[in-house]
């Protein structure tokens, strides 16, 4: 079909955070133990959250969550680093 293009799904910045994460943690040097064991934790807690967000807010979250995945993953984010840091300095 001349004009039409298929649709092709498109990685987003969610999906390029990993690999930056971690090949940032290896220029760094950090501890690989460390590493793998703070990947399995922040993942989980993610994964907690979303459910939690679904559970509570149904179907609307959802819909914020496919919308803004990148957004709400951030917030998230700084908001777990501001609690540490919260905690540490306090």
């Amino acid at each position: 079909m001349r004009g039409r293009s298929s649709p092709r799904p498109r990685a987003g910045n969610a999906s390029r955070a990993p690999s930056t994460v971690t090949i940032a943690s290896g220029v760094a040097h950090f501890d690989l133990w460390a590493f793998i064991g703070a990947s399995i934790i922040s993942r989980s807690l993610r994964f907690f959250l979303v459910a939690v967000l679904l559970w509570w807010f149904g179907d609307a979250a959802r819909r914020f969550i496919e919308k803004r995945l990148t957004l709400a993953t951030s917030l998230f984010a700084v908001g777990l680093v501001g609690g540490f840091v919260v905690l540490r300095y306090l």
